[in-house]
């Protein structure tokens, strides 16, 4: 169903997933071509609890004269896309995700470094949700989702606080960089014709249900994409299929008993990725 005005509510979930430099999706286990007949499906943040995701302003230029205002030019911003994140849930795996420096265990501890320089950060999709409600007539107030979706984010940890009896959340800074690619692996350009330049940081959307999205590469025999939420339906599931590039591929049908799965009509090219989105109604 089709929400083309909509009230929003609360933060209901941020999603991840690492990114291949081309843009596709590869799942929270960050999968290679040599993966083959294996899946990854994005990971859940749990605690959110803020994301002011804000545009930076554009730059403005008065030309003044005369002892008033002659013209009024505008520019873009160069700032990027920059935002905070808190959570209440201290979550290890995300963190350790969001760069190259992994967690040590050592006597059933976990261990992160912390407060380090000269690191490498990892490019990020960030799939972030919130609670709607239509605002058009023919389904007004009908529940469902709001979704920003980033392409390419880079996230570093802010830290902590300490304070006497206060919860202890988590600061997270994003930057969202532009991409030419959308985490399906098609190009901006080919679904948005008129975005200047083909490239843009993320997209806006809204769906009936919660929505994610899988990652699977292919062995030129699987055709079953395994997804750890129920799907609702092949009508609310797309997929796209890397050939040369990334086309648009047919789900045939879903398993909505366990094990999950999105039924591509094809299988996928052995080292070729298929990446699939999909709604679900609960967390599991």
């Amino acid at each position: 169903m089709t929400y083309t005005a909509v009230t929003k509510a609360g933060f209901d979930s941020l999603q991840w997933s690492h990114r291949a430099s081309t843009g596709y999706m590869t799942g929270i286990a960050n999968l290679t071509a040599a993966s083959t007949n294996t899946g990854s499906t994005m990971g859940r943040v749990k605690g959110t609890l803020n994301a002011n995701i804000t545009l930076p302003q554009p730059t403005v230029v008065n030309i003044l004269g005369d002892d008033t205002r002659i013209a009024v030019y505008q520019f873009d911003s160069t700032e990027p896309v920059t935002f905070e994140v808190e959570l209440s849930v201290h979550d290890f795996t995300f963190l350790t995700g969001t760069h190259s420096v992994d967690a040590v265990t050592e006597s059933a501890e976990v261990m992160l470094p912390f407060g380090m320089t000269g690191v490498t950060y990892n490019g990020l999709i960030l799939l972030f949700s919130s609670k709607a409600k239509s605002q058009v007539s023919a389904t007004l107030n009908s529940a469902g989702y709001s979704h920003v979706l980033l392409f390419n984010c880079e996230v570093t940890d802010l830290g902590t606080p300490f304070a006497h009896q206060t919860a202890d959340t988590r600061r997270l800074r994003v930057t969202a960089n532009t991409s030419a690619y959308l985490p399906d692996g098609r190009t901006v350009a080919s679904v948005f014709a008129d975005v200047p330049g083909g490239v843009c940081a993320g997209i806006e959307f809204t769906s009936a249900n919660r929505v994610t999205f899988v990652t699977f590469v292919g062995d030129n025999s699987a055709v079953n994409i395994p997804t750890s939420q129920k799907p609702v339906s092949t009508g609310t599931s797309k997929g796209t299929v890397e050939t040369t590039g990334f086309a648009a591929a047919t789900i045939s049908s879903i398993d909505d008993t366990t094990p999950y799965n999105l039924v591509y009509s094809a299988a996928p090219g052995s080292g070729k990725f298929a990446v699939a989105r999909h709604e679900f109604v609960s967390w599991e």
